[in-house]
């Protein structure tokens, strides 16, 4: 697959300075990974049929755990293509948000596909690593680094895989000059400086939105792990290695192959192989 990468995509990012505004469209209580009820009308239907690619492709484990409602949502073409997002402090109730504008179930445009599924991949990756199992909730509003890395769902736990993937990649200058960016966020000058900081760091990221903190960078590296990857590679690169890093967990591994192995249902042009 070719990957694109859009500059400018950090300004998708939902800042306080520039939020897009999304329709709600419905939503629906998901129980151990099936509607909560039977459809009702054509959009109780259409939401059924978003929520069976999703749970068609990814591995029913986390997602009947974790996942207790979806949300269809639109705010155009290409604006914020979907989300997953916390319903309480506990980190054990999350919500899929889908954007029907940039989902379109019916498009047989292979880009528009990818990208959708692109998507998907990128917020399983957030379910994986941000749930209780994984993240620590807390009170704290400030980074107390002998309790680990902070993120607004609390620290991540020692031996998680945020905790590891920081540990491994966001230490030193890096990290230094990332803590002064993002002291700037929800200022109007945070998209230009997170962006300079991608820029000044070429060979880390394996996308400019990668850059914005160290969750995102670790969804991004495991869609890429999921997408790129066609076996162990060379690490000449740190986002090469990002992307390696998931093979020291025998369990994303074997979320690999079933990922790959259902989303050829959907398309069979997304992968290098």
């Amino acid at each position: 697959m070719k990957y694109f990468l859009i500059i400018g995509a950090l300004l998708l990012s939902l800042t306080a300075f520039d939020q897009l505004q999304s329709e709600e469209l419905g939503k629906w209580k998901i129980k151990h990974g099936a509607f909560d009820q039977a459809p009702q009308n054509s959009l109780d239907t259409l939401a059924e049929q978003y929520w069976d690619v999703f749970y068609t492709i990814f591995p029913h484990e986390k997602i009947d755990k974790y996942i207790v409602s979806l949300r269809l949502i639109t705010d155009g073409v290409n604006g914020d293509l979907g989300g997953l997002n916390q319903l309480d402090a506990s980190l054990k109730r999350w919500e899929l948000d889908i954007d029907t504008a940039d989902m379109n179930l019916n498009s047989r445009d292979s880009l528009h596909i990818n990208e959708y599924l692109f998507t998907l991949v990128h917020e399983f990756g957030h379910l994986i690593s941000l749930n209780i199992e994984q993240m620590k909730p807390t009170n704290d509003r400030y980074q107390n680094d002998k309790k680990g890395y902070l993120t607004s769902e609390g620290y991540a736990r020692k031996g998680g895989y945020l905790d590891a993937f920081v540990k491994e990649f966001w230490t030193g200058k890096l990290m230094e000059d990332w803590t002064r960016v993002d002291e700037l966020y929800n200022t109007n000058e945070w998209v230009d400086s997170i962006y300079q900081f991608y820029l000044n760091y070429p060979d880390n990221f394996v996308t400019d939105y990668a850059a914005e903190n160290p969750e995102e960078d670790l969804a991004e590296s495991w869609s890429f792990f999921i997408f790129k990857f066609k076996g162990r590679v060379s690490t000449e690169t740190i986002k090469d290695r990002k992307m390696s890093f998931f093979y020291q967990y025998p369990e994303l591994v074997a979320y690999r192959k079933h990922i790959r192995t259902n989303i050829h249902i959907y398309t069979h042009k997304l992968f290098d192989e």
